[in-house]
């Protein structure tokens, strides 16, 4: 009969755990979506009319930034295609400041 019991136990704790997990994931997503409006209402990203998922560098040319609705992450295109280094520079800046700020858990990006 305890060894039941302690099965069962061990069960729920596992269940726990990994909604613990899936709730960190769902956290980081926010926070990583918030990151991306900030920078928005800031000016360094622009948001696309026809798509609301792709995002413009300010001052970084042709390239875009796009979020995955389906895996949550964030992805560039056309980079290949940024005229300047300097361009290409602000661009590279613009996607760390919006990771780093997601793993920090911070907004201030």
């Amino acid at each position: 009969m305890e060894n039941k019991e302690l099965k069962v136990l061990e069960g729920a704790l596992i269940d726990l755990y990994n909604i613990e997990i899936e709730i960190n994931k769902t956290i980081k997503e926010i926070e990583s979506e918030k990151n991306i409006t900030t920078k928005v209402e800031a000016g360094e990203l622009v948001q696309s009319r026809k798509d609301p998922s792709i995002f413009f560098v300010t001052k970084a040319y042709k390239a875009r930034l796009f979020w995955e609705r389906i895996t949550k992450n964030l992805c560039s295109r056309y980079r290949d295609e940024i005229p300047t280094k300097e361009q290409e520079l602000l661009f590279m800046q613009a996607i760390h400041n919006i990771l780093e700020g997601a793993e920090n858990g911070n907004n201030i990006y």
